[in-house]
């Protein structure tokens, strides 16, 4: 089972901040969602159900 990774984009961030982080997880076998942090919106109990193992917010 791969381990889940969440890349949660706003508007303020530079490519490098996404690209890498987005590639370097999928180098190391992470399944990587990208998804826009602004229409993001779901509820603790919809997030906890994916199971991410980690969220990362770039230039946050």
């Amino acid at each position: 089972m791969s381990k889940k990774v969440a890349v949660l984009v706003e508007q303020q961030f530079h490519d490098t901040e996404l690209w890498i982080s987005y590639y370097r997880m999928l180098e190391a076998g992470f399944e990587v969602t990208l998804g826009d942090a602004a229409k993001f919106e779901m509820s603790a109990s919809e997030a906890k159900e994916l199971k991410w193992d980690a969220i990362i917010a770039p230039g946050g």
